[in-house]
This record gives structure tokens, C-alpha cells and sequence, in this order.
């Protein structure tokens, strides 16, 4: 689906000092369609991708709140779902670009944003195995999941993209190709991931090969592995 941004609600919405009454009206008023409420929400999470990434290698540390786009992401989040945010919109442009919210957040280098945004889309309908133009969101997670455990250029992200990865288990995502993504073990449930707050893993290497374990925090239980 092609769709143009609603400039108007964009420019309510990039700055760090939102005003999310503001907003709330701005729709009401303007009659903004869930389309174009999804469309912005994912062109700002694109925008904030960009923008936390250049301000690490600028500084060398990461942003406070107030140095970015968007003070308040979950508050702004609450108000897109309850406008009709659709998590499954898969939206292209002119350029042959295409863009999905839910893989939007998947690039974004700060869990407090994205962990607790998709858990919020996962429980509104978000699709885990969307297809994304020639694979799905979570085929395209794993991948990263797995080719990206030996180098971990960043471990702090990649323990991000774990529970990612988790969440999007815990809500059916599966490989398309029938393989089981992890182990489970003691009669766990993939419904088990839906609380990634509480999860941990460690990764162990060998001459040959590597092996993930996700772990429960509080008892140390060992509940899946790779």
C-alpha cells in the first residue's frame, strides 16, 4: 500500500517536546485515517533509528530523553493504538521502499522504547510472521538472531534483538521453514517468552559451533536453548 505522511501530524509528533492533547485533537480534527496514524508512527520510529545511532557516534554515549524526537514513545504509542495504529501495514513509496512499524522498532537501539511498543502491538493483532516483500518479520529477525551471535559488535543491542526475537515467539512467531527456532525445555510453552522481563541467556562457544540458553532471572531455570 502506497501512502503519503500526514506532514501536519508528523510535525506534532518529531520533536522532543510532544503534547500528546495536542495530537489527540489534531486527529479528531483532521479526521486522520489508522493508515496515516500507522504510516507516521512508523516514518518517526524510522526517523529515531537514524537519529540514536548518529548521536552514539557523535558523543559516544547514548541520548537522554529530552535530545531526541519524541520525549514520551509508550504515551504517544497509547494514543496511535487507541486512534487505530494497524501493526500489519506493510507500506511502500515512490522509491520501491517498504516499511512495517513492527520491523521499524526491530532497529532501534533502545529496549525501553521497543521491547515494551511491540509487546504492545503483539497483543493488539501484530502478525509476528508478517510477510515482509520476500520474507517474514520473524524470519528476518532470526536471521539476525543467528548470524549476528559470534560477532555482537554490540552486545547491549544484541541482547535487545534476543528479546525481540522472544517476544515475537511468545505472540506464535515460528520459522516458515517448520524448524523450531529454539529447544524448550520442562515442559515450557513458547507463552513463556511473553514476559521477556524476565528472561536472561548466555551464549557458549566451541571450536566447532555455538549454543544459546535462555535462562528464568529468578531462579536461574533453564527454560529453552539453540
Amino acid at each position: 500500500m502506497e501512502l503519503k505522511i500526514n506532514d501536519g501530524l508528523y510535525a506534532l509528533c518529531a520533536r522532543t517536546d510532544i503534547y500528546i492533547q495536542e495530537i489527540e485533537e489534531y486527529i479528531e480534527m483532521h479526521k486522520i485515517s489508522p493508515d496515516e496514524i500507522s504510516y507516521t508512527a512508523t516514518m518517526l520510529v524510522e526517523r529515531y533509528q537514524f537519529e540514536i545511532q548518529d548521536f552514539i557516534l557523535e558523543h559516544e554515549r547514548k541520548p537522554l530523553s529530552h535530545e531526541l524526537v519524541c520525549s514520551n514513545w509508550i504515551e504517544l504509542f497509547d494514543l496511535f493504538i487507541s486512534k487505530g495504529l494497524n501493526p500489519n501495514l506493510v507500506i511502500s513509496d515512490r522509491e520501491g521502499s517498504w516499511y512495517n512499524i513492527m520491523d521499524a522498532l526491530f532497529s532501534v537501539r533502545n529496549g525501553e522504547i521497543s521491547l515494551p511498543i511491540l509487546k504492545k502491538l503483539l497483543e493488539i493483532g501484530g502478525n509476528p510472521n508478517l510477510m515482509l516483500y520476500d520474507e517474514t518479520l520473524f524470519d528476518r529477525v532470526d536471521f539476525e538472531i543467528v548470524f549476528g551471535a559470534v560477532e555482537q559488535e554490540d552486545r547491549e543491542f544484541y541482547d535487545i534483538w534476543v528479546k525481540f526475537w522472544l517476544l515475537l515467539m511468545g505472540y506464535g512467531g515460528r520459522l516458515s521453514n517448520g524448524h523450531d527456532a529454539l529447544k524448550l525445555k520442562n515442559g515450557n510453552s513458547y507463552e513463556i517468552f511473553k514476559n521477556y522481563e524476565r528472561l536472561s541467556f548466555n551464549l557458549e562457544f566451541t571450536n566447532e559451533d555455538w549454543y544459546m540458553h535462555i535462562f528464568l532471572k529468578d531462579s536461574g531455570e533453564e527454560i529453552a536453548f539453540l
